[in-house]
């Protein structure tokens, strides 16, 4: 009877080892089933970290976005800057040399504050359609006045790009004009 005990021990070694290969495959399933959850717990923070910070970038973009604004908001409506930009729009002569009240020096500091807000809305630090809605009608009378024009040609002679920031201020703000109007046109 030496036989069938035999074939009874490995018949009971097979199963035994079944029931650990399953035991083993259910492990290993359990296994990739957590390992999947806790990869979308952690890909979920990230997203969600990733929002919070853009949420503060924007903010502080925001943040740094007004302040710009007071400031260049500031240069333009105080001082000799207010004069001049007064005197724009009322049409009087800007230069001494042509009966106005101003020096070169003082025309030179004004319009280096449209340079300066070329510059900081080129570097994205104020939008374009706040410039449109905040400084619109300075760049206009600044950019449109003939006594302006005439004194860009004269420095441009030497330093051709010299005040480009007005130009290019100008330039955004009637494109964006367009843009408005035909938003405007749209919605009739």
């Amino acid at each position: 009877m030496p036989w069938p005990t035999k074939k009874l021990e490995d018949e009971n070694k097979i199963s035994l080892w079944d029931y650990v290969s399953r035991s083993l495959m259910a492990l290993e399933i359990i296994s990739i089933i957590t390992g999947l959850y806790f990869i979308w717990v952690q890909l979920k923070n990230i997203v969600d970290n990733q929002k919070l910070s853009f949420d503060q970038a924007s903010t502080e973009q925001n943040i740094r976005e007004i302040q710009f604004l007071k400031d260049f908001k500031k240069e333009l409506t105080t001082g000799v800057n207010y004069q001049i930009y007064t005197s724009l729009v009322h049409g009087k002569p800007i230069l001494r040399e042509n009966g106005g009240t101003f020096t070169t020096d003082d025309l030179k500091e004004y319009l280096s504050v449209f340079n300066e807000l070329s510059f900081v809305s080129g570097k994205g630090f104020i939008d374009g359609s706040v410039i449109w809605s905040f400084f619109y009608y300075y760049i206009a009378y600044t950019f449109e006045n003939k006594e302006i024009q005439t004194y860009l040609k004269l420095l441009r002679e030497y330093s051709p790009g010299r005040f480009g920031g007005l130009d290019r201020l100008y330039n955004y703000i009637k494109e964006y004009q367009v843009h408005v109007e035909s938003l405007k046109g749209n919605e009739n």
